[in-house]
């Protein structure tokens, strides 16, 4: 793959020359710098010595969208996508702490959405906020969970619970949902729109929150955090305990005690666990007693069990929960299984 280096002059005048011909050129009311894709600006090892250089080209971005907005006596506004975290952002050159602080950009799309579920966004939500720029997590929607709508919800909930000014989609076209034609979904596709625009949307709503789990995102991985699974669980007398951050948007106790709550559930997903292997878990200190409820067919990946147990409106809390998990038992001395996936499920009464 070819990637233009942005320590070269010649680069960057490129880059404003086209967003000098878009303003100068259409009536259009902004333009965003997508630096999500593709997240390679610099020679390996050299981003950090060149981040004055791309905080330079955003300046004379500022400068050209600026100088036609005067000219046009209206506002044409700057966005930018960045990385998710201000460590991803820095590791591909980019100092977004700068541009706020200059008020160079008025609005701030936020990573990839590949690790939507606990990407830690009240960071670059905080910091946006402190200088007055709105700001807008991403969902991936051509992610396979997102095929559900209640993925969809839980990972809205979990953007507006951090603070966020709103959400940005991208890739919906690709959810795998019934299609019209190739990247046309049928038109019921769309209706969960009206749930995740807003936080009263979502209120009382179906919802799967969970732990993100690896991918192969190739490009895009120097720009995300980090999938918490895939992970190794060995074997004891009990096992270690590995502890992992539930985040959960919604306040489920209050929907409890206003008649709202029908039911929650955790599943817990591995791959080649052993049929003499029992599994320990618990949420928020409270012990959970996991009931093995499916064995998919096999495939490359590997044997498939799922664990699965009710959970009580009360021992979900609203915002992190702490989840631990070990391997109780096993039938031999020393093996390990692999924890794949984590699901917490939340169901709410339908209908006022």
């Amino acid at each position: 793959m070819v990637r233009a280096d942005f320590a070269v002059p010649e680069v960057r005048e490129d880059r404003l020359w086209w967003i000098r011909h878009a303003v100068q050129s259409y009536e259009i009311d902004g333009v965003d710098l997508n630096f999500f894709r593709m997240p390679w600006y610099f020679k390996l090892g050299q981003e950090e010595a060149n981040m004055s250089l791309m905080t330079d080209l955003i300046r004379s971005a500022r400068r050209i969208v600026d100088e036609v907005a005067e000219s046009r006596q209206r506002p044409i506004l700057l966005g930018v996508r960045t990385p998710g975290t201000l460590v991803t952002c820095r590791r591909i050159g980019l100092d977004v702490e700068t541009w706020l602080k200059e008020h160079l950009v008025d609005r701030l799309l936020v990573g990839g959405g590949y690790t939507v579920f606990t990407n830690p966004v009240q960071e670059l939500v905080r910091l946006g906020h402190r200088h007055e720029v709105p700001v807008y997590p991403c969902i991936n929607c051509g992610l396979d969970i997102f095929a559900s709508d209640e993925a969809m919800r839980g990972a809205a909930s979990n953007i507006f619970s951090a603070g966020a000014d709103g959400i940005y989609l991208w890739n919906y076209q690709y959810r795998k949902v019934p299609m019209v034609a190739y990247g046309q979904p049928e038109s019921t596709a769309y209706s969960v729109l009206e749930d995740i625009g807003s936080t009263p949307g979502l209120t009382f709503r179906d919802k799967l929150f969970g732990l993100d789990y690896h991918q192969d995102i190739g490009p895009y991985a120097i720009a995300s955090s980090p999938g918490q699974l895939p992970l190794e669980l060995t074997s004891g007398h009990p096992g270690p305990r590995q502890t992992f951050q539930v985040p959960v948007g919604d306040d489920v106790a209050a929907a409890d005690r206003a008649g709202k709550f029908r039911q929650a559930s955790l599943e817990l997903r591995f791959r080649d666990l052993a049929p003499g292997q029992g599994i320990g878990a618990r949420l928020n200190q409270e012990t959970l007693e996991p009931k093995r409820s499916l064995v998919p067919k096999d495939d490359s990946s590997g044997s498939w069990v799922s664990f699965c147990c009710p959970l009580e409106a009360r021992m979900i809390q609203q915002g992190m929960n702490q989840l631990d998990v070990w391997v109780k038992h096993s039938a031999t001395k020393q093996s390990s299984t692999t924890l794949q996936q984590v699901w917490l499920r939340v169901g709410y009464v339908v209908g006022s």
